[in-house]
C-alpha cells in the first residue's frame, strides 16, 4: 500500500467531476480530436490521449506535462496541430498530478516514474519513440532517457526542471506564493499571464480561459502528495547518451534556462542542440513557435540529416 502522504487529492467533493468536465470542455471548445483510454499499471491507472495510435508506420511522439498541469495543456492552444498528419501523438496525464490518472505518486529521486512510464508504453505497444517533457515533464524525460535509452529515439526538453534549482529570489517567491496564499482569480491570472507565460505570447481566448480556469480551481482545491522537482546530481545527466534537444526561454522567470543549457552542454554525452526563444516564458508547451521548431528538428533528426 502507498503511504497516505504520497496520495494527492481534491479537497472538494466535486473535484473529480470538475476535472472531467474541464477535459471535456477543452476538447469540445478547442475542437481537439483525440481518442482516450485508461491504461492499467502497477502504479495505478494512467489516462492517455492519443492520435493516429494504430498507424504504426508513423513515429510516436510522447508528451509529458509539467507540475500542476495535465496532458491537454500541450494542445489547448493548438500547438501540436502541425504534427497531426505525420506522427502518432500521445499526451500522458502524470500520476499524482491534478489529472485523470491515479493520484498516487512514487518518490521522485528514484527511477520509479520511469518504471511507471515503461509500463504505460508497453501497454500502448509503443516500442521506440520521441519523448518530450515540459518543466516537471522534462525531469521525467531525463528519468526515461536513463532507464530505457534503447527505446528513446530522441529526448526533447522544454524549459525543464531538474537541471537547475527553481528561482528563490524574493520577487520570484512572492509571485509564486501570492496566488497560493490568496487564490483569487485576479492573483492567479496575474501569476499565470505575467509570470508563467509572457504577456506577448500569442494565446487564443479559449486557451486563456481554460488555462486560468484550471489553475484557479487546482490552486484552491488540490492537495499534493507528490514530491516536487529537485536539482539532479551530475551522474543523472552524465549517463544520458540518447540524442537530446533543448527548447528554452531566455525570459523564463521560474528557472534560469541559460544555466540549464550550460550544464547540459558540459555534462550530457547525448546533447545535440539548444534552441532559445524570447517572449514566451516558462509555459513553452503552449507556444506554436516553439513547436514549429520542434517539428523541423524532429523531421531532420528522424531522417538522419
Amino acid at each position: 500500500p502507498w503511504p497516505k502522504k504520497r496520495v494527492s487529492k481534491f479537497k472538494t467533493k466535486d473535484g473529480d467531476s470538475w476535472l472531467e468536465t474541464w477535459n471535456r470542455d477543452v476538447l469540445n471548445d478547442c475542437g481537439l480530436s483525440y481518442r482516450s483510454e485508461s491504461v492499467q499499471t502497477s502504479y495505478g491507472s494512467t489516462w492517455v490521449y492519443h492520435k493516429n495510435h494504430h498507424e504504426k508506420e508513423k513515429t510516436p511522439l510522447v508528451f509529458l506535462p509539467g507540475f500542476r498541469t495535465c496532458g491537454l495543456f500541450w494542445d489547448l492552444n493548438h500547438s501540436l496541430e502541425e504534427l497531426y498528419d505525420e506522427y502518432r501523438i500521445y499526451l500522458i496525464d502524470v500520476i499524482g498530478q491534478p489529472s485523470l490518472s491515479d493520484r498516487r505518486s512514487p518518490p521522485i529521486k528514484t527511477n520509479q516514474y520511469a518504471l511507471w512510464l515503461e509500463e504505460v508504453f508497453d501497454a500502448l505497444g509503443i516500442e521506440k519513440f520521441v519523448v518530450s517533457g515540459a518543466s516537471f515533464g522534462g525531469l521525467l524525460t531525463l528519468k526515461v532517457s536513463n532507464h530505457m535509452p534503447d527505446r528513446v529515439l530522441a529526448a526533447c526538453y522544454f524549459n525543464p526542471a531538474g537541471f537547475q534549482f527553481i528561482n528563490v529570489d524574493m520577487v520570484s517567491m512572492y509571485r509564486t506564493l501570492k496566488p497560493v496564499l490568496f487564490p483569487s482569480v485576479e492573483n492567479v491570472s496575474t501569476f499565470l499571464f505575467q509570470f508563467v507565460v509572457e504577456p506577448e505570447l500569442p494565446l487564443s481566448e479559449l486557451a486563456r480561459k481554460h488555462l486560468l480556469g484550471y489553475q484557479h480551481y487546482v490552486i484552491k482545491n488540490f492537495k499534493f502528495g507528490s514530491d516536487y522537482p529537485y536539482k539532479v546530481k551530475n551522474n543523472e545527466i552524465e549517463n544520458v547518451e540518447v540524442p537530446s534537444y533543448f527548447f528554452l526561454c531566455r525570459d523564463d522567470k521560474l528557472i534560469n534556462q541559460q544555466n540549464t543549457d550550460a550544464r547540459a552542454r558540459s555534462l550530457m554525452p547525448g546533447f545535440r542542440e539548444t534552441f532559445f526563444f524570447s517572449k514566451i516564458g516558462h509555459g513553452i508547451e503552449v507556444s506554436k513557435e516553439a513547436m514549429r521548431v520542434f517539428k523541423d528538428t524532429m523531421q531532420k533528426h528522424i531522417q538522419g540529416d
